[in-house]
């Protein structure tokens, strides 16, 4: 994927008043009114700070206006047809979705077009993601119906009662169960690591997170030196695809206080793969 682009610009005297996509044209010769437009649709302008989908906005003077230019990665891009997106659980308070590998949780600064909130929006009305699944991670993935249950769902990650368990193939033979708490981005994280099935090169484990940084079951695996399979960003041996997903959620529903366990199906392209090892 090629770096980012991003164009700040500060509305002047002159410019202020103008419709969003009008102020575009004028405050950056790079950017004809048409392009403006079509970023604008794209979800790639931010005004103030906030995304902003409507050309016709108009602009006051001092506001700042971010453009991203770059195009989306391909996990980003606009998909041809909507993705499958199996519902494992729906509530009044809350859904989780079997994300599929591929496909962003949340929206990206240069689009929101692409991600799950996009496709699942438009039959389920507003949704709030209570955690995040890497785009190339399947499995499992929670979502409030409603502010309030998003504060409670939140609350119970912090506290650690949202579990959250995942499968995973590792290069290399791992002779035991271990734990890793090698601190990520400066913050500490626990991942707890358990051999399942073993092959010759590979093997197969249950991770369960005991924190939730970002990638940090693909950086554990790293640092332990047994990454995921598939895993281009840790030096993972390559396969078909990330081999990591997230098999299960347990959580309180927050309107009936019961414990709730949600599994998600093994990906048939993960189960076939592995069987193919020797």
């Amino acid at each position: 994927m090629s770096e980012a682009k991003r164009l700040r610009l500060r509305v002047s005297g002159e410019a202020a008043g103008l419709r969003l996509d009008q102020a575009l044209s004028r405050l950056s010769p790079e950017l004809s009114r048409g392009e403006a437009r079509r970023l604008i649709a794209r979800g790639s302008v931010f005004l103030a700070g906030s995304r902003v989908k409507v050309a016709s906005r108009v602009v006051r003077a001092e506001q700042t206006i971010d453009v991203h230019l770059g195009q989306p990665s391909q996990s980003a891009a606009p998909a041809k047809a909507p993705p499958h997106i199996p519902i494992l659980l729906s509530t009044p308070d809350l859904v989780v979705v079997d994300k599929p590998s591929g496909l962003l949780s949340a929206p990206t600064p240069e689009t929101d077009q692409a991600d799950l909130l996009h496709f699942l929006q438009p039959s389920l009305g507003e949704l709030y993601l209570v955690h995040r699944l890497d785009a190339g991670t399947s499995g499992a993935l929670l979502l409030a119906r409603t502010s309030q249950a998003a504060r409670a769902l939140s609350a119970q990650l912090e506290t650690r009662v949202l579990g959250r368990k995942y499968v995973a193939f590792l290069s290399g033979l791992v002779p035991s169960d271990f734990d890793m708490t090698t601190p990520i981005g400066g913050r500490s994280a626990e991942t707890h690591f358990r051999v399942v099935e073993q092959k010759t090169q590979a093997t197969q484990v249950e991770a369960e997170l005991a924190t939730g940084r970002t990638h940090q079951i693909r950086i554990h695996a790293q640092v332990a030196g047994h990454p995921v399979l598939g895993d281009r960003k840790y030096g993972g041996p390559r396969a078909p695809r990330l081999a990591l997903h997230a098999a299960s959620l347990r959580f309180v529903d927050p309107s009936t206080a019961e414990e709730i366990d949600v599994l998600a199906p093994f990906p048939p392209e993960l189960a076939a793969y592995w069987a193919s090892l020797c």
